[in-house]
């Protein structure tokens, strides 16, 4: 009885594990030294459109038909027909395979479907020799008024023109 219970359990168990089985994708793999081009134009094959290769010729390497398969998601999608206003205020946005999409600001961002940017910050030039006082007059220069002088005068020894008082 024990053993006809134990047969039992390990049938139903194979089954269903046999059922899960059929419901993945299993990806085509890429033979070993495929000769194909550098060429980053991903496509999705496969029934449900769930494998994904660097290009074209990939994806024909590893056994499918390109005629079921299509072009990928863009990493970096344009943003589209939007109302964003021009304004330089660059962000970074993470794509899907650990790289980065750089938009002009936070809407065009928006526009195209990203979330949980970061502000891109320009790196603050140093003053070149000067003879600027010691006076301390803060101001914020740069794109995003993210640079700090001590004054004016400083500012403009780093080339900054366009700066506001920091108090």
């Amino acid at each position: 009885m024990k053993l006809a219970a134990l047969f039992f359990f390990a049938f139903a168990t194979s089954q269903v594990i046999a059922g899960s089985l059929r419901n993945l994708q299993r990806c085509q793999e890429v033979p070993p030294n495929t000769a194909c081009p550098y060429i980053y134009d991903p496509v999705e094959c496969g029934s449900s459109y769930s494998c994904s290769y660097d290009n074209e010729c990939l994806a024909t390497a590893a056994g499918y038909n390109i005629d079921y398969c299509q072009p990928a998601e863009p990493l970096c999608p344009e943003p589209g027909n939007n109302l964003c206003p021009r304004n330089l205020y660059p962000v970074a946005c993470p794509n899907r395979i650990g790289g980065e999409c750089i938009y002009d600001n936070a809407c065009l961002a928006q526009a195209a479907n990203f979330v949980n940017c970061s502000p891109v910050y320009e790196e603050c030039r140093e003053p070149g020799d000067n003879r600027c006082s010691r006076e301390q007059k803060p101001v914020l220069c740069g794109d995003q008024y993210q640079c700090e002088f001590s004054n004016e005068c400083l500012a403009q020894a780093a080339d900054y023109v366009d700066c506001i008082s920091a108090f």
